[in-house]
């Protein structure tokens, strides 16, 4: 897997991964439950990940071997990690911060 599709699948699952998450907790709160957000995301995260990697291996006809899994496993952790101390996060949480203290 070559460093420009890495990069590029990892914005594109990244981008999708907080969207579903916040899909599904949408939902569930219709339903009355309230999922674990960091949980719900590694979930995601997961299954978005390999599903990616599955499509570029067979898409591409690449040979299997540990340079490939080792990708694999560093797209799973890179997209989770993108998509749990993302944007929406960090920024929700500095505002929290900044206009609480400033109420108070």
């Amino acid at each position: 897997m070559d460093i420009t599709f890495f990069l590029t699948a990892l914005l594109f699952v990244s981008a999708t991964i907080a969207l579903t998450v916040e899909a599904i907790k949408k939902v569930s709160d219709s339903i009355g439950k309230k999922p674990n957000a960091t949980i719900l995301a590694v979930i995601v995260s997961f299954i978005e990940s390999v599903a990616c990697s599955v499509a570029y291996i067979i898409y591409n006809a690449v040979q299997v071997n540990a340079q490939v899994i080792v990708v694999m496993i560093a797209f799973v952790f890179f997209s989770f990690l993108c998509a749990t101390v993302g944007y929406d996060k960090v920024v929700k949480e500095i505002f929290e911060k900044v206009f609480k203290k400033k109420d108070e």
